[in-house]
């Protein structure tokens, strides 16, 4: 009788050790890592257990604690989706505010064209992307969070609309646009465009005679703008790209220079035409550096129409309206020295 109490008190004992220590194990979150070779009660080693945690070594389990969360891909901002080949770059994967800032590792498949790999892709086509997310102190890990579709496209085409277009209009006083100050149309990509070099074209239209160039031209006209664009690692070159109209008109300002110590060197202007109906009607001249000057006038034919730094010459003042040449003249002083420049212009229909 005492053997077998004897006995019983022994099981109990190694019955409470074991439940202890299975406690602690739980508690603890440890990998209960292969154990060397277990056998089942007739002698044979058991089949790997399938766990949807079990890693690289099949004998390796991953416990996850059960106080902590686990990550999921809602957790997570995704972006870098979709490209285009030639400029390819890892899809972004960050966590957002209060999520797990484990170290994710991404991977990247497409069947048996692209099996599972770590490696980013180059090539045209779909590629399923996954990633995992390492355990930290306050996160459990994940693995084979689902992060979408990488699709990367072939070389995409420029069009017009990828550009902005600037100085498509230009206006010079006196129609005077032949003196080298017309500038260059402008074509500038727009962010995430392509960077091929631009090669411009201008032609005349509506009357205008210029043959197709990359020559800038300098006389008043209309001038059809096409341009090219030279192929790129992730963009095919265009060819024929509409701008639109280049106008050369006549308008702006004039201004009025005077240079004290040489008189003969001052600016000379072609007469002005004004148009009571048709065509310009008006013009405007500024002085300069007004502030120069002792005092100042404007005159036509000898009559004062303004004291101010500018003046406008409009076909329908009474002043001087009739069709024919009439004269502009504009006289400052200087430390008491007189100066003056005498302008013509007609009044036409």
């Amino acid at each position: 009788m005492k053997r077998i109490k004897s006995v019983l008190s022994a099981v109990r004992l190694f019955g409470v050790t074991a439940i202890a220590l299975a406690i602690v194990v739980s508690i603890a979150g440890l990998s209960l890592t292969g154990c060397n070779n277990p056998t089942t009660d007739s002698g044979k080693t058991p089949p790997p257990v399938d766990n949807p945690n079990t890693v690289d070594n099949p004998n390796t389990i991953t416990i996850n604690k059960p106080h902590l969360p686990t990550p999921d891909a809602d957790d997570y901002d995704i972006s870098n989706l979709t490209q285009a080949a030639g400029s390819v770059s890892a899809v972004k994967i960050k966590a957002k505010p209060g999520k797990s800032n484990g170290k994710v590792t991404i991977y990247y498949e497409a069947g048996t064209m692209y099996p599972k790999s770590t490696t980013l892709p180059m090539a045209p086509g779909s590629y399923t992307v996954t990633f995992d997310v390492k355990a930290t102190n306050a996160w459990n890990e994940a693995i084979g969070l689902n992060a979408g579709t990488l699709r990367i496209t072939g070389k995409r085409d420029p069009v017009a609309d990828d550009y902005i277009i600037d100085n498509l209009t230009q206006a010079f006083p006196n129609g005077d646009a032949v003196s080298g100050k017309v500038t260059a149309v402008t074509v500038t990509p727009k962010d995430g465009k392509s960077t091929g070099t631009v090669t411009i074209y201008y032609e005349g239209v509506s009357g205008t005679m210029y043959p197709k160039s990359t020559t800038l031209p300098s006389g008043l006209g209309t001038y059809s703008v096409i341009f090219d664009v030279e192929e790129t690692a992730s963009w095919n070159a265009a060819i024929g790209l509409s701008v639109g109209t280049l106008n050369i008109i006549i308008g702006g300002w004039a201004e009025i220079n005077f240079t004290f110590t040489d008189m003969a060197s001052e600016i000379s202007f072609d007469p002005i035409e004004l148009h009571r109906v048709t065509g310009t009607s008006t013009k405007t001249l500024t002085l300069t550096n007004p502030g120069q000057y002792d005092a100042r006038s404007w005159q036509v034919n000898g009559t004062v129409i303004g004291t101010d730094p500018s003046v406008t010459l409009n076909a329908r003042d009474p002043r001087y309206n009739t069709f024919g040449m009439h004269y502009l003249t504009i006289s400052v002083q200087k430390d008491g020295v007189p100066y003056s420049k005498m302008i013509p212009f007609t009044v036409g229909y």
